[in-house]
């Protein structure tokens, strides 16, 4: 595909819903679905320390219910703006074992869901023409752990650097985070706001947050069917977004 100049010097892409498919929903509430998420990756983590011989473990039940109890402490204190890593070091502490800090990572899902059509090349496209890129996502997934899952998604090559909010201590659409993006993006650099494009699937949290900063802003409407005009571009798909990151010349 040939070159083309584009408008904008970075560009910020959250990550579920915008470039990873949603997992269908199981069919319970809400509270029940949080819980069945969290023991899979739980297991996940667990198993690996069990199968590296760290030891003596507690059972995993035991394990399980000490977890629930600690993330329930940093609900209540740090309103979902922690890491995972935060909660598996205390229970590391509770149940004295060694330091595990490098399994972290396997606190997630094993197998993440796939990628939509197209995102790989566009991505491609896009660090071909020397726009650096960066993932924004409310998660409490640390920036390690995220990475590990871009690199199984074959994308991690991609991205210069991977804001979660786990990490940094805030939400979308705070407008903190999103500077925090500029500053891990053009380190040192002046960069004019419309020359920076936020793309993700939430309107409240991805795009109303970079339009407080005056970004330009892309919905994928994978989620949601419109943003009822605050995005500057509703698409239905990514495949749509080369037209409005590489404009066709007139």
């Amino acid at each position: 595909m040939e070159s083309r100049a584009s408008p904008f010097d970075l560009i910020v892409f959250d990550f579920k819903g915008t470039l990873q498919v949603k997992k269908k929903k199981i069919k319970a509430d809400k509270q029940t679905k949080k819980i069945l998420k969290l023991r899979r990756r739980a297991t996940n983590f667990f198993e690996s320390i069990n199968e590296a011989g760290v030891g003596p473990l507690p059972t995993f039940d035991d394990f399980f219910a000490a977890f629930l109890k600690s993330k329930e402490k940093f609900d209540n204190e740090k309103p979902d703006c922690y890491s995972w890593s935060e909660v598996l070091d205390e229970i590391v502490a509770e149940f004295q074992l060694p330091d595990v800090s490098q399994y972290y990572n396997q606190f997630q899902d094993s197998v993440p869901a796939p990628l939509y059509p197209g995102v790989k090349e566009l991505l491609q496209r896009i660090q071909q023409n020397d726009i650096p890129l960066v993932m924004l996502r409310n998660s409490n997934l640390s920036r390690v752990s995220m990475e590990k899952t871009l690199q199984t998604l074959d994308i991690g090559q991609y991205f210069k650097y991977i804001v979660t909010s786990g990490e940094v201590g805030i939400r979308k659409p705070d407008k903190r985070i999103f500077e925090f993006c500029i500053q891990k993006g053009l380190p040192g650099q002046a960069v004019s706001s419309e020359r920076i494009l936020m793309v993700g699937n939430e309107t409240e949290a991805d795009i109303s947050g970079a339009k407080s900063l005056g970004w330009k802003t892309v919905l994928l409407c994978n989620t949601e069917s419109t943003s009822n005009g605050l995005a500057d571009y509703d698409l239905p798909s990514i495949q749509e977004l080369h037209d409005v990151i590489f404009p066709p010349k007139l």
